[in-house]
């Protein structure tokens, strides 16, 4: 029973400080981030798919903050506090657990301009990341042009489709 209080004690007493500390270690790169006016990058905004003032990612699933979608400020200081482990949603549709693995681009991004502490992509525990980004398998990579109008070279692009051909893979479409 002693022990019982005195790690409830422990808990109560040293828990807020532990929080305190990410709490702080995360509001100073917040600032930093401020200072920089990093939410009104056009990378930023690109990640989040702004166009205007909104963006066009409908899905809650995408967005740290609930507003997001609609603050690109607010869902740039969620996605800080998130790599320090604060407010961590749960993405239980994901296989990759690691918030660096489901958005390796904002928090690549953000380490560029931030230098984010013990920051790194490890694909060995990102399975669908890396299954994903299995680049150095491709062996051939090919681009068809279905159909376009010469006069408005948009067209052209409008209509190609990339095939590429990873290694051992067996030619299924004959292309």
């Amino acid at each position: 029973m002693v022990i019982k209080v005195q790690l409830l004690f422990l808990i109560l007493f040293f828990g807020p400080l532990v929080h305190f500390s990410f709490a702080a270690q995360s509001q100073s790169y917040i600032d930093k981030a401020n200072a920089l006016e990093l939410s009104s990058d056009p990378f930023w905004r690109n990640i989040l798919h702004f166009k205007g003032r909104r963006s066009q990612i409908i899905d809650k699933s995408f967005f740290f903050f609930f507003l997001g979608r609609f603050d690109a400020q607010a869902e740039l200081e969620a996605t800080i506090n998130a790599y320090f482990g604060e407010g961590l949603p749960v993405f239980s549709e994901h296989k990759d657990q690691n918030i660096v693995c489901i958005y390796p681009a904002r928090y690549t991004w953000l380490n560029e301009k931030l230098d984010l502490p013990d920051f790194h992509i490890d694909t060995q525990n990102c399975p669908i990341l890396s299954e994903w980004t299995r680049l150095n398998e491709i062996d051939a990579i090919s681009i068809f042009y279905v159909s376009g109008y010469l006069s408005n070279p948009e067209s052209s692009f409008c209509h190609a489709i990339l095939n590429m051909k990873t290694k051992g893979e067996e030619e299924k479409f004959h292309l």
